[in-house]
């Protein structure tokens, strides 16, 4: 469960496609979020539903805002096939895409970049 902020009731993400999300301060750059999505129709599906946070809150800031120059928005979609990435971590808490998905040991064939990206297209593998 997520909480949406004050005066608002949690609600589960993963019922809504949304995997794994997480924020930071960029020092003089501000904050940034990462987000993690089943898939882009679930990204697009809560991005237009008015009586989810985004779509209020994004139609406040361009009345408010708009391009006037105050703030900037960096926004980056990826669209990735099953099997079409790695992720490699060593030493590390579950982060980033293992977070969001689910950890597979780089072992045996999957020692290598070759292993791993080539076992993904084979076993039709998520990690």
């Amino acid at each position: 469960m997520a909480a949406r902020g004050p005066g608002h009731a949690p609600y589960d993400c993963r019922t809504r496609g949304r995997t794994r999300a997480r924020s930071a301060g960029r020092g003089d750059h501000g904050t940034e979020s990462v987000q993690y999505w089943q898939s882009f129709e679930h990204l697009e599906r809560y991005a237009k539903d008015k009586s989810r946070e985004h779509a209020p809150a994004w139609a406040a800031f361009n009345k408010a805002v708009g391009s006037n120059g105050d703030v900037g928005i960096w926004h980056e979609t990826y669209r990735i096939r099953p099997g079409d990435y790695e992720c490699v971590y060593n030493n590390m808490p579950p982060f980033g895409l293992a977070a969001a998905t689910r950890i597979v040991p780089a072992t045996g064939r999957r020692e290598g970049a070759v292993g791993r990206m080539t076992d993904g297209h084979r076993e039709g593998a998520t990690e």
